[in-house]
């Protein structure tokens, strides 16, 4: 069986593994019900106590995994943590109506561990419009909920006013070695130790980012563990920290299930040996690792039908693995159901759900440009005609470009043949004694009279005189016209 955690503050012993339901194995593009009922059968009966899912997780589909699942068993010996995702309800009494039928569809009369779910300053924002944490304190005294907390997703400044705000039972978190100090998940731990409140785990894993490690860079652990998995190293990091009350995982198959309870039996904090082979690992990923994607979903139903996290994902194993090949058969076939990026029009819906806060549409821009340089084939009519377009536009615009320097040059060529004209004009007349008509045309351009003015009871008239090339040479003098002249017969 695996180890379980008394949590004092809680009164709760919660195994060290829970199970988090947003994962659950897919039949297609839906979730295999079935499948994933037996999943959590397994799980409980391996001793997990503690199941996670959300109104948002598999589109709903979820929370009704969970209360088919669990429906005849004793409520007493599990626990349930379901999340107010407060950014899908229109106004407050739609967010009383969906904690109503949460509690219909879990099948209970109360919930263990509720949290305000992913909360940043603009879900935050609409919390406070909407007295959610009033709401739920309300429905605590009532019973329907046991413990309240959060989870987050935004900086230290906000997680701190969030935490001074309200008083909490627990916090949850993305925790992981790669975000330690990465995404600065390390501050926030802090933070919660020093307040002595429960840390729950998401993302132990970072999204099985950190179970797919190639052998080059997880050669560390390899070295010193051969026969443990990768991403036991990442689950038994996070479970070492002393604060942690779980650390949840969403297992979408039963040799995951097998593998995380087998690293949560007989559990044993990492030693510094291991805790230093952590470090290697983290100096290496680090190199490669680009977008933070944890493919947790949030970004989805794109309105363009552009499948975000498999594309990212794709890209993140070019980048750990290097296979070029591999990148473009799996990107053709994101591309060849239509989910491609080229799809993407930057209407930034999935940037304001992004808990990662990636830069989601350049992203998407550089991964698409990569499969272009990279697939001999043919693009689709639709990214042909937006790049046809974009060139369109590029080359009306050096067009315009070159028509200016054409005008430069020519001015460039009419000013070189003003100033060749003066230089033969200096040569012609160098010894002239009399000004004629003739040499006038020849070396001025125009000569400019002004009307006369009167100062000091003498009449003055100016006169400017352009010499052909003027601005080119400095003509101020006769004696330097005749040098020019004469350094040109040499």
């Amino acid at each position: 069986m695996i180890d379980r955690k008394m949590i004092p503050t809680l009164g709760a012993e919660i195994s060290r593994l829970g199970y988090g339901g947003m994962r659950f194995p897919k039949n297609g593009d839906d979730v295999d019900f079935d499948a994933a009922v037996e999943l959590l059968h397994k799980a409980y009966e391996m001793g997990i106590n503690y199941f996670d899912t959300a109104m948002v997780y598999h589109k709903g589909e979820s929370e009704k995994i969970f209360g088919k699942a669990f429906e005849n068993y004793d409520r007493s010996t599990f626990y349930i943590a379901d999340k107010m995702s407060i950014w899908v309800c229109e106004d407050e009494e739609d967010m009383k109506r969906r904690f109503e039928n949460q509690l219909k569809t879990l099948k209970t009369d109360y919930i263990d561990f509720y949290l305000v779910h992913s909360l940043n300053r603009n879900h935050y924002k609409k919390v406070k419009d909407f007295h959610c944490v009033e709401f739920l304190q309300e429905m605590k005294r009532q019973g329907k909920i046991k413990h309240l907390g959060f989870s987050f997703h935004d900086t230290y400044q906000v997680f701190t006013q969030i935490l001074n705000d309200y008083d909490w039972d627990f916090v949850q978190i993305q925790l992981n070695y790669l975000d330690w100090q990465n995404q600065g998940a390390e501050q926030l731990y802090r933070e919660l130790e020093k307040r002595n409140l429960p840390v729950m785990v998401m993302e132990p894993v970072r999204g099985g980012y950190l179970a797919t490690i190639d052998e080059q860079r997880a050669k560390p652990f390899l070295e010193m563990e051969p026969n443990r998995s990768i991403a036991s190293w990442a689950v038994r990091w996070v479970a070492s920290l002393p604060q942690v009350a779980v650390v949840l995982s969403g297992m979408s198959d039963e040799q995951q299930l097998k593998d995380n309870v087998a690293t949560m039996t007989n559990f044993e904090p990492m030693n510094e040996q291991e805790l230093q082979a952590v470090a290697k690992v983290v100096e290496e990923i680090r190199k490669v690792n680009e977008i933070p994607c944890t493919g947790c979903r949030y970004c989805m139903d794109c309105p363009m039908g552009v499948d975000i996290p498999e594309i990212f994902a794709i890209y993140s194993r070019y980048k750990i693995f290097e296979k070029e090949k591999s990148f473009v058969d799996d990107y053709k076939a994101v591309v060849e159901h239509g989910n491609g990026a080229e799809h993407c029009v930057r209407c930034m819906a999935c940037t304001t759900k992004c808990p990662q806060m990636i830069a989601i549409p350049d992203k998407l821009e550089m991964i698409a440009k990569l499969y272009e340089d990279n697939f001999a084939g043919k693009l689709s009519d639709e990214r042909y005609s937006r790049m046809a377009a974009k060139y369109e536009k590029e080359q009306a615009e050096l067009l315009q470009s070159v028509s200016t320097k054409e005008k430069e040059l020519a001015e460039l060529e009419r000013e070189s043949v003003d100033i060749r004209l003066l230089l033969a004009g200096l040569r012609e007349y160098s010894s002239m004694e009399t000004l004629t008509p003739e040499v006038v045309n020849k070396i001025i351009k125009r000569i400019e009279v002004h009307n006369s003015e009167t100062v000091n009871g003498h009449k003055r008239v100016g006169i400017d005189i352009y010499f052909t090339g003027v601005g080119l040479v400095d003509l101020a003098t006769i004696k330097e016209m005749l040098a020019i002249a004469e350094s040109s017969r040499s």
